[in-house]
């Protein structure tokens, strides 16, 4: 953003490799609907695909039968 300030700025880099170094998959939604608006290369992992822009996080595209 252009109209960002510095802190600002700083802070959200901050925030990325503080959510990147995680010994745990992580990501941060937008409320309230879910959109995804970061998250590190652990929950790609878990996922098992890189989410698409403006995408919410509803569990609704993996489910798993009752029987494993």
């Amino acid at each position: 953003m252009a109209d960002q300030s510095p802190l600002a700025a700083t802070l959200g880099e901050l925030d990325t490799w503080v959510i990147e170094q995680s010994p745990a998959a992580l990501c941060v939604c937008r409320a309230p609907h879910g959109e995804i608006i970061r998250y590190n290369a652990l929950a790609v992992r878990l996922w098992g695909r890189t989410p698409g822009p403006g995408e919410r996080l509803t569990g609704a595209w993996r489910t798993r039968p009752a029987d494993g």
